[in-house]
């Protein structure tokens, strides 16, 4: 018998950006017992919200750390490519 997981459409969010429920936890500013918890029910849309509201802030943050580390390279090795050209 196949168990249908509440919050599927969180679960999954999280699972397709790569998040854990402590980040996703420590972000709301709770304790991942208590993200667990909300998760095996159906959750409150304030509590929706506040899961969701996390996940962005964290896709986000993930975001700004893949364009520093991009503009970290490029400054690193752009020149140096870009000289090789020039020879």
């Amino acid at each position: 018998m196949s168990r249908i997981l509440n919050n599927q459409d969180i679960r999954d969010l999280m699972s397709e950006y790569g998040f854990r429920q402590y980040e996703v936890a420590d972000k709301i500013g709770i304790n991942v017992s208590t993200l667990v918890r909300w998760l095996q029910l159906p959750l409150t849309p304030d509590h929706r919200i506040r899961v969701f509201k996390a996940i962005k802030e964290l896709q986000e943050e993930e975001h700004k750390k893949q364009l520093a580390v991009k503009q970290w390279f490029e400054q690193q090795y752009g020149n140096a490519m870009n000289s090789d050209k020039g020879e």
